[in-house]
Order: C-alpha cells, then structure tokens, then sequence
C-alpha cells in the first residue's frame, strides 16, 4: 500500500477526533465505510498482510472479499463498530474476510474497555489464529461481540470470550462460531462474563470449556443462556464448572445442548466447583454419548434439573463419579430420559448422590448403584 497517502488521512482523522492509534497498524481512516476497497481506506487498501484497525464505532461494510493480517476494533458500547456484510436477496453469497495471523496468533481482538462489535453476515476466515472477545490482558473488562444476520466465523483455534479479564459478552443468534477450543472464563476474572446463544444462534467446538485450569484464580463464576430454536451449543468434549460452578446455566425453548463426552465438575486439584446446576427445560434437549457429574474428589451438590425437556446419554452416566462425592444429582422431571448405563455413587465413599425420574417417560437400559 501507498504509506504516506494512507498515513496522511489516518493521521489527520485521528487528530480530528481524538482517537489513539496502534503503532504499525494500519487505521481506517473514517467512522465507517466499505473495508474492501481502496477508496474506502482513503486510496490504498492494506495487504492481507497488514495488521489493520478500526478506531472508531459506525457501519462497516464490504462490497467484496477482503484480506488482512489481524483486526482490532475500538468501539463503545454506546457507539458500536457493526461490520454488516449482509446481501440482499438475490444479490449473491455475502463476502469473506479471512485473517491470517499465524497459528495460534490473535487474530481478532478488542483492546478496549466498555466496547462493542457486531459481526453481521459474511464468513469471517480467522486463518487458525486465536479470537478474544477483549484481549489477553489484566484489567480489562465489559467487552462486547455480537454474531448476527447469517456470520459465520470459522478456522478459529482458541476462542475466548474472557482471559484474563471479566463483564465481558458473546452473543450470538443467527449465526455460526467454529473453533477447536472455547474458553469461556479463562485465568483470573474478577467479574462474571456472560455467553448467550440465541434463536438459531451456534456455537461449536472440538473442546468447550466453562472455565479453565486446574490453577485458575478466576473469582467470579460465568452466565449461560441457550435460549430458543435452532440454539445449538455443540463439543466433541465439554468440560462444564471444572474449577469454578456455573453461576447459571439453562438450555430452554428448543435449544439443544449437543457434547460427545461432558464431565461436569472435573478439576482434580481445584475443589471450587461445588453447588453449581445446569437447568434444561420447556422443550430443550441434553444430549451426550457420556456424562460424568462430579468427577473428582469431594465434589459436592452438583446438580442438572431437566423440565419437560428431554435427556439422552448413549454411552454412559454416572452421578458421583469422583470418590468421597456426596449431594450430586440428576432431577428428570415431566421430561422423556434415556440412558443406556446409569451408575449413581460410584466413587469409594461416595453417598447421598441421586437421580430422580418424576412424571415423564424414562428409560434405563443398565443400572448400577454404588462402586
């Protein structure tokens, strides 16, 4: 690109409006526009190997493809950076963006406090980089990103919504987020962060997690809602409370939670999982090939109420899986139950965990009380 044309408009934009500019990347120079044209970054479009950043909030557009290295948007909450690349009907598939950052490199980011993006429409290609909802820093805090109108973002390799830092959200409804691993609360978090999938809303990994690490020093349990048709949370392996509980977790109105195998309380050296449930009701559906409540030692009063909803394990359940376990639990209520082998207390020393099948249908293929 022309550096000295583009440095001239950023820098005369900046200065115009006050905003702070990363050193090295290259800044849109106005509060909105088309970022896959060369008239639209004031007369020379970045490379895709450029880093790129949008200083300020309004609506962004594409008129076609478009290529960079990474992206970080500075927008408020009360002035949002929407990227809408929706088409209307009839006019052809909506565009792409692809980043390329480098393996496991951020490739989206919000380095600012009290700041919003929208991701409406396209397919946003992160080229195996990382995405952070705000960025892997101490102190930061209510960071918002909104999927909507068809996005798709994919190609992800760790997506997180929280790392080191809390009050931050990911919504999505409408929309589709692929990444190998999700991390919901990650390192130390002083406040709660918040996922909320939505009415057709998708959210889909190889490995989910609640929060992270066995040496965590996140305070503040995370918010969870999958809320409505087409709500879809899906994992080959979620790990659910593994160091801290869920403050609240509710799958309802058709949603779908989807895992391979979910261990719910399953850190073995941090024991702050305790008194945390996950409520499924009013048509949503549970389903996994295995589900192990409280699987370490000494977990306490980990509990998963399904109402007039339905839940399904293929393989294997077992409630009080980790030894000395106690007050753990499964309530299926006016619900239709399905497992195929269902163990209750079978840690050593494990007591008082339970299921209950109240009203409804259940089926237990193979059931075995105690170790």
């Amino acid at each position: 690109m022309n550096i000295s044309v583009f440095s001239r408009a950023a820098v005369a934009f900046a200065a115009a409006v006050g905003l702070e500019m990363s050193a090295g990347a290259a800044t849109y120079p106005t509060a909105g526009g088309d970022i896959s044209t060369a008239a639209g970054w004031g007369g020379s479009l970045p490379a895709a190997t450029e880093e790129v950043e949008f200083a300020s909030g309004g609506t962004y557009t594409a008129s076609q493809d478009a290529a960079f290295k990474t992206m970080k948007v500075k927008a408020s909450t009360g002035n949002p950076a929407v990227f809408d690349l929706t088409r209307p009907s009839g006019e052809g598939p909506m565009p792409v963006v692809t980043l390329s950052p480098g393996a496991k490199e951020v490739g989206f980011s919000q380095p600012q406090n009290d700041s919003c993006t929208i991701l409406r429409g396209g397919t946003w290609n992160l080229g195996g980089g990382n995405m952070y909802v705000g960025e892997n820093v101490a102190s930061a805090k209510n960071r918002n990103l909104a999927l909507d109108g068809g996005a798709v973002v994919t190609n992800v390799a760790n997506f997180y919504v929280a790392s080191r830092e809390g009050e931050n959200t990911l919504t999505i409804t409408n929309a589709a987020q692929f990444a190998t691993t999700v991390y919901v609360t990650s390192g130390r978090s002083d406040q709660p962060s918040h996922l909320l999938l939505g009415p057709g809303g998708r959210l889909q990994a190889d490995t989910f997690n609640t929060d992270v690490s066995a040496t965590s020093n996140s305070k503040h349990p995370s918010d969870f809602l999958i809320d409505g048709a087409g709500a879809v949370l899906k994992a080959k392996t979620a790990n659910l409370a593994s160091c801290l509980p869920v403050n609240s977790f509710v799958a309802a109105n058709g949603a779908l939670l989807d895992f391979g195998t979910a261990y719910y309380g399953g850190s073995n050296t941090v024991k702050k999982a305790s008194n945390s449930r996950i409520v499924v009701r009013d048509g949503a559906r549970f389903s996994a090939n295995s589900f192990y409540v409280a699987q370490f030692f000494g977990l306490d009063d980990i509990g998963l109420t399904v109402t007039n909803a339905t839940l399904t394990s293929t393989s294997d359940t077992v409630v009080g899986n980790g030894d000395s376990t106690h007050g753990n639990f499964i309530d299926s209520l006016d619900s239709t139950s399905e497992f195929s082998k269902l163990r209750v207390g079978y840690g050593a020393g494990a007591y008082d965990n339970f299921v209950r099948l109240i009203g409804g249908t259940a089926t237990v293929t193979t059931l075995n009380v105690g170790p």
